[in-house]
């Protein structure tokens, strides 16, 4: 309640002050009680400092360690990855936000569908096809013809 209030508000010392508080009193419920699932949203909220802010180590081994004992999906990072990706280079390695395509295009649009199977994500042209997600530019016409 207090995070969306504060950015309800758009105030943006009041918004780090509550995303600061949250941190901590995630990072001691996580030591009590373990990672619980719906807990990415407060992670979501500290992306500006993936993956080198001071939270980043022990929440990063953690997830780590829970994709490992496949209790977190293999997919969890790459949010967290294309964001970062796009702040430093402004493309998209995964391919995780279509409607940004034409803003962040791919850094490898050739590789991108064995980058998504290496962490369990469905190719683009199946986003496609089942979601209607706009394929990028560069988009290798090869993949399509073998995905009718």
């Amino acid at each position: 309640m207090l995070d969306q209030e504060a950015r309800d508000f758009g105030d943006s010392d009041l918004i780090h002050k509550t995303d600061s508080l949250n941190m901590i009193a995630l990072q001691e419920l996580t030591e009590s009680h373990g990672w619980h699932p719906k807990a990415w949203i407060i992670l979501w909220h500290q992306r500006t400092s993936f993956p080198d802010g001071e939270i980043w180590p022990y929440f990063k081994a953690l997830i780590n360690k829970e994709i490992q004992n496949c209790r977190v999906k293999p997919s969890f990072w790459v949010d967290y990855e294309d964001f970062r990706e796009m702040r430093s280079s402004g493309k998209q390695i995964y391919g995780s936000m279509p409607g940004s395509f034409k803003k962040y295009p791919l850094l490898d649009v050739t590789r991108v569908d064995s980058l998504r199977a290496s962490v369990g994500l469905f190719p683009l042209w199946y986003m496609n096809k089942i979601y209607d997600w706009p394929l990028p530019e560069g988009y290798p016409e090869t993949v399509m013809l073998q995905s009718k």
